[in-house]
């Protein structure tokens, strides 16, 4: 049993080594925080990819386990015995699983030495085959990406030890006075320098809500004719004929000349800094960390109920909340942004209590205070 002895070791299973969004940079950016070095760690990813190589600059050790897919019991268990050697040759004081998938092997191997286990929810729970097998496995506690993820969590496993630690943003990437202007920016990236600029970032994803932000272009531009739309981000590979939908909506709407499809793209802050309203139009967001990457810009932000970016917005008079796929109000609220005249300076403050700093310092505490805990939930 851990004992403040001696540094603590955590062993952290990640489900992939492919950066694809917001979890994977999350695990980076707690893995390589001051914070983090108060713990020796060892990484263990289930699938190969290039954040292999990046980790390891960070953690005593990492590698790959390959795992196969879940209903796939006997390669289930084959990874689950890797992972228990492994955790048992490191010394480990306590496991940390990253999100679902990797609590079902994580925890599992916890189980089986005894060892407390805590996994990080990045999404909302459901009912799907890998998430009921996660609610069968021991847990000293559950860390949600937000308050309204652990409500959720809570509902769907009773009795489970959850909390809430919000994600982090690199605050840094988005300062404005390390950026161009909104206009220099807008020149550098070949759009309109007149007329406001109203954008959204994220992968091409239904659940994302990119075709509502096209079906509000009409109502906007019937009272602001030269408002001009960006969509930031590529195609997911689960749903690759949704970026075609997309264009398709956009021509049979007549707004194809006021909408720049950008890609995805690398200098992502760039792109928000040209914009004047940023949106962001998911549907039961777990988090939603682009919310506060343009509130650290000081953009006026419009985001959907429920979900986390209410817990973002807080009870300050920041961010406006519309439902989701409802088109009318979400381009009544682009206008009303558009005509606000007020500087939204307090949008950098409240981006300011969601910093990475904070974040891993929140799940470092929270592990050190958890490392002596009974392996079993109660």
């Amino acid at each position: 049993m851990y004992t403040a002895s001696r540094q603590m070791r955590v062993s952290i299973v990640m489900p992939s080594a492919s950066p694809t969004g917001g979890a994977e940079e999350a695990f980076c950016q707690l893995l390589k925080s001051d914070a983090a070095k108060a713990i020796s760690w060892q990484a263990m990813f289930l699938e190969p990819g290039p954040l292999l190589e990046r980790v390891a600059e960070w953690v005593e050790f990492a590698t790959v386990i390959p795992s196969g897919r879940t209903r796939e019991v006997w390669k289930w268990w084959y990874a689950v015995d890797q992972i228990v050697a492994r955790t048992q040759a490191f010394d480990t004081d306590l496991m940390l699983s990253w999100m679902t998938k990797g609590h079902v092997y994580g925890g599992l191997a916890a189980w089986r030495l005894g060892i407390p286990a805590v996994w990080y929810q990045m999404g909302l729970p459901d009912y799907g085959f890998l998430e009921r097998a996660s609610r069968q496995i021991p847990a000293s506690a559950i860390l949600a990406c937000s308050e309204f993820v652990a409500e959720e969590q809570r509902k769907a496993q009773p009795g489970a030890n959850v909390a809430s630690i919000p994600l982090g943003v690199d605050l840094k990437r988005f300062s404005p006075e390390l950026l161009p202007s909104p206009r220099t920016a807008r020149e550098q990236l070949n759009l309109p320098v007149d007329g406001p600029i109203v954008g959204i970032v994220g992968r091409l994803q239904r659940w994302k809500g990119m075709h509502v932000v096209l079906d509000a272009m009409p109502d906007v531009l019937s009272n602001h004719p030269t408002t001009h739309c960006v969509v930031v981000g590529g195609p997911y590979p689960a749903e690759p004929q949704y970026q075609s939908e997309l264009f398709d909506r956009a021509e049979r709407l007549g707004i194809t000349q006021h909408v720049t499809f950008a890609g995805a793209r690398n200098n992502v802050p760039v792109w928000m800094q040209a914009m004047d309203v940023f949106v962001h139009a998911s549907f039961r967001e777990p988090f939603g960390i682009v919310v506060v990457e343009a509130l650290a810009l000081g953009k006026p932000v419009i985001a959907c109920a429920p979900g986390g970016p209410s817990q973002i917005f807080g009870s300050e008079a920041v961010g406006t909340l519309v439902p989701f796929e409802d088109s009318k109000q979400l381009s009544d609220a682009i206008c009303k942004n558009i005509e606000r005249e007020e500087a939204a300076s307090s949008n950098q403050t409240i981006a300011r209590r969601f910093s990475n700093e904070t974040f891993s310092t929140e799940v470092v505490n929270f592990l050190h205070e958890h490392a002596g805990a009974a392996s079993l939930a109660e």
